[in-house]
């Protein structure tokens, strides 16, 4: 589409989801009161934000950022509703027992069906009873005993070491001394290094090391905890802008981020190259996916425009997403007229684009933020458009993604 101006309408990142959430936690549950400048607003932290605040901790949204004054002692005994935010799920089932309290957790039923296995093991290993083996969760604190090396399950999820990771910096700084977690064959450590990266910058010292295919890390103890904290530029969503570039073939606006920012999606530039310098129809294998779940739609949306075929594999977490992110870029691909295969842990995609027709091509998506971003850049390459459904769906990671969209492309 001719019209995509060279800047691509200048996009306002949104913060990051993934540093405000922990952020957040961490805010939460520490004394004092601080300011997460650049903090996200969006639906997700916002339901955390409701979360901490039953929880004993006040929770101000402001034009700079998140005010949260934290409560320094046991959290209070809480009924949580989480929408879909699974990150707040795992993390805050294993900080609140872990520094004392007991809740309950229920959420959408998006989220009742995600798996939460290597949380309840967690719990248990804790001495901690649970009813049920999904939402609503019941959980009676405080942990009845902390084993020197907390062993999370990672294989799936991330979420829940993370959580892990917190709650023991946590509780050390509480209780003195510091606290060990090993992530079990964590399938995406870039997370991990993002939660020890946000713990460092509240003034905790974080020491990780690999120990066969696990990852352990002690957390503690403490220095002075800073009254701010920054919330970096959002790498999932620049992303997508990225991917916007590649597609019209513009110089990608630069993204700006933290010298070093342990983020996994800021390493796409990796993808985007080996498609962008393959030859028309030559093949293109992607791997490991898995470490960048959130570019794995843009990507699979970038792949079906080139002619010749491409692998998209080592995202079989992606399953068990907002969605399953595999199985909702298949369909909607198919809907497009591209050759399109689900794999086990991927998709197997050779294109382009189905160009005829006058009218938008309805697009069949699930209400996936990520999927749905992805199939709107598309639609800017297609000459009639598309028609997706769920568009409230961004709100969940990037509320200003259609005004900054209606910039670059007609957007209806």
């Amino acid at each position: 589409m001719g019209g995509v101006p060279a800047d691509l309408g200048l996009p306002d990142l949104p913060g990051c989801k993934s540093h405000t959430q922990r952020a957040m936690v961490l805010a939460g549950f520490l004394p004092g009161r601080r300011l997460l400048r650049g903090a996200l607003r969006s639906a997700d932290p916002e339901l955390l934000g409701v979360a901490l605040e039953r929880l004993g901790a006040r929770v101000e949204w402001q034009a700079e950022g998140c005010r949260i004054q934290g409560v320094a002692a046991a959290p209070r005994p809480a009924e949580l509703f989480l929408g879909e935010n699974a990150t707040a799920l795992r993390m805050l089932l294993l900080v609140v027992p872990l520094l004392g309290g007991s809740l309950v957790v229920d959420g959408a039923p998006g989220l009742r069906a995600r798996p939460l296995g290597a949380v309840l093991a967690t719990l248990h290993a804790l001495g901690l009873r649970t009813e049920g083996e999904g939402l609503p969760l019941r959980i009676a604190g405080p942990a009845r005993s902390i084993p020197s090396v907390l062993d999370v399950e990672a294989s799936g999820t991330s979420q829940a070491a993370s959580g892990a990771v917190l709650g023991m910096a946590l509780r050390s700084l509480r209780a003195g001394g510091t606290g060990r977690v090993r992530a079990l064959r964590p399938a995406a450590p870039g997370y991990l290094a993002m939660t020890g990266s946000v713990l460092r910058g509240f003034g905790c010292e974080v020491r990780s090391r690999w120990v066969g295919p696990d990852l352990q890390i002690e957390v503690g103890p403490w220095g002075p905890i800073p009254e701010e904290f920054a919330i970096p530029p959002d790498a999932s969503s620049a992303t997508f802008v990225r991917v916007l570039a590649a597609l019209h073939r513009r110089a990608a606006v630069p993204f700006v981020g933290p010298i070093g920012n342990p983020h996994p999606e800021a390493a796409v530039g990796e993808d985007l190259a080996a498609l962008l310098g393959a030859a028309p129809h030559a093949g293109v294998v992607l791997d490991r996916l898995g470490l960048r779940p959130d570019a794995f739609p843009a990507l699979a949306a970038l792949a079906a425009t080139r002619s010749g075929e491409t692998l998209l594999t080592g995202a079989a977490s992606l399953r068990a997403k907002e969605s399953d992110r595999i199985a909702a870029m298949a369909m909607a691909l198919q809907a497009l007229g591209v050759e399109c295969q689900e794999l086990t842990d991927g998709l197997w995609v050779r294109g382009p684009l189905r160009a005829d027709g006058n009218e938008p091509v309805p697009v069949p998506a699930p209400a996936d933020h990520r999927v749905i971003m992805a199939l709107a850049l598309l639609g800017t390459v297609l000459p009639q458009g598309v028609s997706l459904p769920h568009r409230d769906a961004v709100a969940k990671s990037w509320p200003g993604f259609w005004e900054w969209l209606a910039r670059v492309a007609e957007v209806t």
